[in-house]
């Protein structure tokens, strides 16, 4: 069984690539600022090197890992003396700006060849260590981005695709979603893990595993058909998985499901309550919406809530009640369009 040091787990650096660098100096470093992060991606110290063009990673050579919309994310120098740690960079709170990784966004590679002075793009085309070895129960295999986990890199490779996706598309019917993915060829394909984002939970899960047909050179169009879906902004993706298990991630695609009725309100919780309460507010078109408390006598005693809401979103309420003393209490929750009340007990 490997294991790793994980002294660096929550400390790490945040490098912006702005433009290319070529020149013998180059470092990912160059014009970045620093954060701290909790994720740990380590690329085994024996893992395939090659990554295209009779290339291998050598020592000296520099391997970053960007996101999306191409922002480096973290980096280190590979040695091959030992397993190498990065530590992506989060998307961090807007009094910090710092546009790092979102949980469940793909892990993407680069690599400055320094004996060639360019930076090969690898993208997602690398494969995952199985994580049914691992000591660490946080592991993840799927190549995605999540905080306070560890996810391990065998190989790159920028070599053929064991599949060429030439789509991928979600078309809502009523509060369902069918999947469409197309494919002009396939190699080695065990078959593809349906997964999806829900807007009220982190992270990645999955929905079902359609077959892939193997090897072929045959353009294969595939379906699936999800379940009734809550309201809100879901995100779905396909992880391509080959017979040596090794993964492959697609794009990802999002459906909102819209709210099929005027408003969603839930009790509050926790109810009794002691310092404070909540509850989920949503609406099905734009409008203002206010929450106010009251006494069992009527008196209006503090308007906690009142905003614009958009559409199909939920919002919590929050109430502190370490004030108030025990006993019964109401939240009057009005719209444009609707009225409602919610009861809350103190219990100091």
């Amino acid at each position: 069984m490997r294991t790793c040091t994980l002294a660096v787990f929550l400390l790490a650096g945040l490098f912006l690539v702005n433009t290319p660098l070529y020149a013998q100096d180059f470092s990912f470093a160059d014009d970045c600022v620093s954060t701290v992060n909790n994720q740990t991606v380590v690329f085994r110290q024996d893992l395939d090197r090659g990554f295209g063009n009779s290339r291998q990673v050598q020592a000296g050579d520099t391997v970053a890992v960007y996101t999306n919309n191409g922002t480096c994310a973290g980096y280190n120098v590979w040695t091959g003396d030992s397993d190498m740690q990065i530590s992506p960079a989060a998307d961090v709170a807007l009094t910090n700006p710092v546009d790092g990784y979102v949980d469940g966004e793909s892990l993407k590679v680069k690599v400055f060849d320094r004996s060639e002075d360019a930076i090969v793009d690898i993208g997602t085309n690398v494969s995952f260590e199985s994580c049914s070895s691992s000591p660490f129960p946080f592991c993840v295999e799927d190549g995605s981005y999540q905080t306070d986990t560890i996810v391990f890199i065998d190989g790159l490779n920028t070599g053929p695709l064991p599949i060429e996706f030439v789509g991928f598309r979600a078309e809502r019917s009523g509060s369902s979603v069918q999947l469409i993915w197309d494919v002009a060829s396939e190699t080695n394909n065990a078959g593809f893990e349906v997964q999806l984002r829900r807007p009220d939970a982190p992270g990645w899960t999955r929905l079902t595993f359609v077959q892939g047909a193997g090897t072929t050179t045959k353009p294969t169009s595939y379906r699936y058909e999800t379940d009734e879906l809550n309201y809100g902004i879901h995100a779905f993706r396909i992880r391509q998985v080959d017979q040596s298990g090794s993964s492959l991630l697609s794009d990802s695609v999002k459906v909102e499901i819209p709210l099929n009725r005027s408003y969603d309100i839930s009790s509050t919780y926790p109810n009794p309550a002691v310092s404070s309460t909540s509850l989920d507010v949503a609406v099905g078109k734009r409008q203002n919406v206010k929450v106010e408390l009251y006494d069992v006598l009527g008196r209006r005693l503090e308007t906690v809530f009142d905003q614009l809401m958009t559409p199909n979103r939920t919002e919590v309420v929050r109430v502190k009640t370490d004030g108030l003393a025990s006993g019964s209490y109401f939240l009057r929750i009005r719209g444009d369009s609707f009225a409602t009340t919610r009861r809350l007990t103190v219990v100091q």
